[in-house]
Formats: structure tokens, C-alpha cells, sequence
């Protein structure tokens, strides 16, 4: 099927000398949820020449690649674009010629200067040891070089005002996204100690262009939107009180204050993404269904559907998927033998520093429901059984039923859409998932969710 998005006007044609294949390829990004591309393929004949048909109904910038290499091109409705190439040093011959050349030689010597060669990301490595003041002065000193580079190029290459704006953008979210990954990447790769992140060192965030659809399929972009989103709504929800259940359904209201259109339905459909993964898929339905109703982006709404309809089985009230994993004893275990009794579940690995941190709390949980019709249930998702069997053993942590899964991947893992750990759920007597994401062993509350479980004499919730 050809989306709305295309029809057949714009082309990009040339010749691939040395062809390491039978293929030129241009991959444009369509969906910021799914992070899919729409690819569109010319064959190459004989002599090296190629045409490729396809359409778009705005200006984007997508990818030309041919084989295993590939660069960014910049392409508007109806353009005809004409480039060259030696596939054998394919990033230092390509040239871009006919309508739409002028930014796509620009995104050339661009992603040459400042692209992620294996010199830049080296410099990048070193970069980040820099000291806060340092660092800064250095990322405000490169964003400053590109935006030269951009005009010097546009002095004697004609830009339309749009790529120029564009480009600016785009230089401004990968200095944002510089400063935002700093603290991380300064406390790893720095033998110093990693300094305190206050409210005032992400003021540089007011800087930018929070609201820009034409930038939508900008990864750089989706980082900070996102990332501006999510920490306005904390900081508007900084109290003792608030119920940390209801965050991801209050960051889908929250967000219609500050974002429309596609920057709105990437952050809505990303919150209720996070709620099937992080959350309790069953407080954004409502959400969902006006999101399903009101988005007027059909990809957009199909990728959040194929999650979300998935997910929303895990949901309380709903069946809990049976398995048989085989445990530490040896012994096969299945999810059944134990109706009629509550399961807390906690899913875990042995290389996972907050599960291993939340086995110090345990105790105080099996001591409440001692004699009690609750079993815990560990499942690893290790994928060495001889780690994981040494680490149990050897820990004394066999106070319970442990059983493995073997890894993130395995059946049972997707059958739960598991995509990290720790990870915790309550099955009541029934077999239901009482709690699709229970609390932490060290969390306030998990004893009176156990107790409602066990307290129950209904399958619903």
C-alpha cells in the first residue's frame, strides 16, 4: 500500500560505479512511534545507472544508501536529484547534482565534518571527561562552528530559507542532546566524581524550539521534546502526595498545555507506550481510545495500536499467561500450580543492581505472610543457568521459588513484555493479574496491595 504521503513525482537517479549490489535504496522516516522507514529501491543496471520513484508531499531529510553505506539527503516534493558515487570510497566521492543539489552537497561536507566517524566519536570520549564549565564551552563553541559552516556554505550554494531553518534547528537539538547525555556520560567515562545535577543546569533547555513539527523525524529532536516534556511535568508534580500510578495518564493531559499536532502525538503515543512497558497498561485505555479517535495520523495510530492492544492483555483482571520454567531444584514449575493462592511475582537478573537491592526487603514481606496463601516467585532472566544457580545458592537466596527464564528474549519474556527489570506483579488466587505493575519489596504500600490480593473473593479488578 502507498501511504497518502506518496505518490510518484519525485525521483532520484545517477550512477553507482564499483556497485557492491543490485540495489539503490532511499529510506524516508514516516513514523517517530515506530521509528519505521518507508524504503523505496532502483535497480542498477549494467552501467552503473539507477532511477528511483517514489513521492512525498513535504520536504524531509532521509537517507540514500546503497549496500552498507549510505548518507543524509534532504528531499522536496517533485525534486529530480542526480548523484554520483564509487561505491568503494563511497563518503568521499558522492556528488549531488539537478534540483534539491545545493542541500544535499551541504548534508554531505556536513556529515563528513561532524558526522559520527570514528575520529569524532573518539574526541566526543575525550570531551566528556571535561569538567562542567569546560565541557560547556566547548559545546557552545562547536554548536557555534556549525551554524558558520552553514552560512559560509549558504553564501555561495543556494538554501531555501526552510533547510536553513531546519539545519539551525538540528544544530540546536544536537548541542541539547550533548549537554542532556553530559552527566551521564561524565561519571562514566571520568575516574572523578560525577557532579550534582541541579534544576539550573537544564535552563540551556529554554533555549530551544520545543514546537516543530517540520523537525518531528529529527531523532535528535524526539530526545529533547521528550525530555522537556517529562521534566516540566515532574517538576509540576514535586509533592509528598502524588500517586506515581496516575503519572503516565497525567503526562498524556499534561502534554496537550505545551505541544500540537505530531510533537503532541509522538509524546501522548510515547506515554502510553511507556505505561504498556513501565506502568499499568489498564489506567491509559481511555486515553488510548481518544488517542485512536482524535490523531489524524493513521501510521501513527496503527504503531501505537499493535503495542498497546498487545500489552492491554496484561492488564489487571486479565488471565495471566501460563509458563513452565524449571527451578533451581530442578523441578518444573507452572504459573497454575499455584491457584488459589496469591504470587508475587519478581522478575530479576543477577547483573541487575536494583533487584539485587531490593532482596534486603524481602524478609519483611514473607515474615507478614508467613502461613499465608502468598507465594513468592523469582524469575530470573539470566541466560547463564550456572551464574544464575551459583549466584542463588551461593547468596542464600533459595528462601522462596526461584526459576529462570532464559533472557529477555525468551517466550516468557514476551509474552509479558518484559524490557528490563526489576519488574514486579501480583496474580491473585484466581490466576488474574492483580497488579500488572506491582510495587518494590522496599515500597510503601506493597504489604496492603498483597493483602487485597489475598483479601479477595473476586477474579475482577
Amino acid at each position: 500500500n502507498v501511504s497518502t504521503l506518496y505518490a510518484q513525482n519525485t525521483k532520484i537517479l545517477g550512477k553507482i560505479t564499483n556497485a557492491k549490489s543490485k540495489l539503490a535504496n532511499v529510506a524516508i522516516p514516516t513514523n517517530p512511534i515506530s521509528e519505521d522507514d518507508e524504503n523505496f529501491a532502483g535497480y542498477i543496471e549494467g552501467d552503473g545507472s539507477f532511477v528511483i520513484h517514489f513521492d512525498i508531499s513535504e520536504p524531509t531529510i532521509c537517507r540514500f544508501y546503497h549496500a552498507d553505506d549510505g548518507v543524509p539527503i534532504y528531499i522536496r516534493p517533485n525534486d529530480k536529484l542526480y548523484l554520483e558515487v564509487d561505491a568503494r570510497d563511497f563518503q568521499a566521492t558522492i556528488r549531488h547534482s539537478g534540483q534539491g543539489s545545493s542541500p544535499n552537497n551541504f548534508l554531505r561536507d556536513y556529515h563528513k565534518k561532524y558526522g559520527l566517524t570514528a575520529v569524532n566519536r573518539s574526541i566526543a570520549k575525550e570531551k566528556v571527561r571535561l569538567p562542567k564549565t569546560s565541557y560547556r564551552q566547548y559545546v557552545d563553541q562547536e554548536r557555534k562552528e556549525k551554524k558558520r559552516f552553514l552560512k559560509n556554505f549558504s553564501l555561495n550554494h543556494p538554501l531555501s530559507r526552510a533547510f536553513e531553518t531546519l539545519i539551525e534547528d538540528k544544530i540546536d537539538y544536537e548541542w541539547a542532546v550533548k549537554l542532556l547525555e553530559y552527566p551521564f556520560e561524565h561519571s562514566f567515562h571520568s575516574s572523578a566524581n560525577s557532579f550534582e545535577v541541579t534544576d539550573s543546569y537544564f535552563d540551556f533547555m529554554n533555549q530551544l524550539k520545543i514546537q516543530n513539527t517540520p523537525a518531528i523525524n529529527i531523532p535528535e529532536y524526539q530526545e529533547v521534546v521528550s525530555r522537556y516534556i517529562h521534566r516540566k511535568f515532574k517538576n509540576s508534580i514535586v509533592h509528598s502526595g502524588y500517586n506515581k500510578d496516575n503519572y503516565y495518564v497525567d503526562l498524556f493531559r499534561f502534554s496537550k498545555k505545551h505541544l500540537r499536532d505530531k510533537p503532541l502525538f509522538f509524546i501522548q503515543a510515547q506515554a502510553i507506550l511507556d505505561a504498556c512497558t513501565y506502568g499499568k497498561v489498564e489506567l491509559v485505555r481511555s486515553q488510548f481510545a481518544d488517542y485512536k479517535s482524535g490523531v489524524p495520523y493513521p501510521k501513527y495510530v496503527k504503531a501505537l495500536k499493535e503495542v498497546y492492544e498487545k500489552s492491554a492483555k496484561l492488564g489487571a483482571g486479565r488471565t495471566a499467561p501460563d509458563f513452565q520454567l524449571k527451578s533451581i531444584t530442578n523441578k518444573m514449575i507452572s504459573l497454575k500450580d499455584f491457584k488459589g493462592k496469591v504470587v508475587y511475582i519478581d522478575f530479576w537478573a543477577t547483573w541487575c543492581g536494583p533487584c539485587l537491592q531490593e532482596f534486603q526487603f524481602v524478609d519483611h514481606l514473607k515474615k507478614h505472610f508467613a502461613n499465608r496463601d502468598v507465594v513468592f516467585l523469582y524469575i530470573s532472566v539470566d541466560q547463564d543457568e550456572g551464574v544464575w544457580q551459583n549466584f542463588v545458592l551461593g547468596r542464600g537466596l533459595n528462601n522462596g521459588i526461584h526459576v529462570r527464564a532464559n533472557g529477555l528474549t525468551s517466550k516468557l519474556a514476551t509474552e509479558y513484555n518484559l524490557k528490563g527489570v526489576p519488574r514486579y506483579m501480583i496474580i491473585d488466587k484466581f490466576g488474574n493479574i492483580a497488579d500488572s505493575n506491582a510495587k518494590r519489596p522496599s515500597e510503601k504500600g506493597v504489604i496492603d496491595d498483597i493483602e487485597k490480593a489475598l483479601n479477595s473473593i473476586t477474579s475482577q479488578y
